[in-house]
């Protein structure tokens, strides 16, 4: 064993994070769609995403898979013959192959139950478990709560302000104007 064990099998760990990462972006973002993806950060945020936003969700897919490339060539070149290094390649090739082995094997046995489509599509059922979550998100559309959040923002704005004016208005006394210039106070009882 190599005093970098660690250090050799967290470089890889890097490369298998990268590849995670670079796999769910590929999913959510360009699977699952764009907009239905911009839709769903829309409804767990509040507000919807801009299209800078949506575009870097874009270029990330490309960006990680520059990264992946460089950061497995750098690990190739840079590899020391240690028993560290050594398991850590064979810890990523398992990994790699296992992934591509069990995804083949799952597509062979849907084209074999004639269900390839249903396999490849994404479930309809996808999101929230609980099922006040889930009609929420069914009812949920961006026109409707942004005419909600208007009319919140108008009524909380309108009893700020007869608050307001409640505060501000003195108590009158029998006699006293205060709309009017005065001039003379009338003394009548």
């Amino acid at each position: 064993m190599s005093i970098y064990f660690l250090v050799d099998a967290k470089r890889i760990m890097n490369i298998v994070g990268i590849f995670l990462v670079m796999c769910e972006n590929f999913v959510f973002v360009l699977w699952y769609g764009l907009e239905r993806f911009s839709e769903d950060v829309h409804f767990m945020q509040g507000v919807q995403p801009k299209s800078s936003v949506k575009a870097c969700w874009l270029v990330s897919g490309f960006v990680l898979i520059y990264v992946l490339g460089t950061q497995l060539y750098k690990a190739y070149i840079e590899k020391n013959e240690t028993m560290g290094n050594t398991i850590a390649w064979y810890f990523l090739l398992i990994n790699i192959v296992l992934t591509i082995l069990v995804t083949i094997v799952k597509l062979v046995y849907a084209m074999y139950k004639k269900n390839l489509y249903d396999q490849l599509s994404l479930d309809s059922e996808w999101g929230p478990k609980s099922e006040i979550l889930r009609r929420s998100r069914a009812m949920f559309s961006a026109q409707a709560m942004t005419k909600e959040y208007m009319y919140r923002q108008y009524h909380l704005q309108a009893g700020i302000l007869k608050r307001q004016q409640r505060s501000n208005i003195r108590n009158k006394q029998p006699g006293v104007r205060f709309d009017v210039e005065k001039k003379s106070i009338d003394f009548r009882i």
